[in-house]
């Protein structure tokens, strides 16, 4: 006898998406300051909401094009010690390039949460 996947009763058969980092995330509010780099735009200001060795997520008003090289400065450390990469994940100056934008709201003056990730 072949079973049929229950559907309508509240049970997913395939989760709706599938973790892809590579390492666990540490999550802190850091101030970062941020430019594209080598232009000559002003600094911006964003929140690192959680990072890793490989990447970080920040919250900013800018919105950035998917593939855009950025100059990051932390203005503070992480007050919490990160896993046993902690040299590595917890840079306070780095080049990354943006692989994600999104909108955090109903509209662009909701902010943008940014996923970059470090060149190596």
């Amino acid at each position: 006898m072949r079973h049929q996947p229950l559907t309508g009763v509240g049970l997913e058969t395939e989760p709706r998406w599938v973790e892809r980092r590579l390492c666990r995330r540490e999550h802190q509010d850091v101030t970062v300051l941020f430019n594209i780099f080598n232009s000559d735009q002003p600094q911006r200001v964003g929140e690192i909401r959680n990072y890793c060795e490989h990447g970080l997520y920040f919250e900013t008003t800018r919105f950035l094009r998917p593939g855009t090289p950025l100059y990051l400065r932390l203005l503070s450390r992480p007050s919490i010690r990160c896993h046993q990469n902690a040299v590595a994940c917890c840079r306070s100056i780095s080049l990354a390039e943006v692989r994600w934008c999104r909108v955090l709201g109903d509209t662009e003056n909701s902010g943008f949460g940014i996923g970059v990730k470090f060149y190596e």
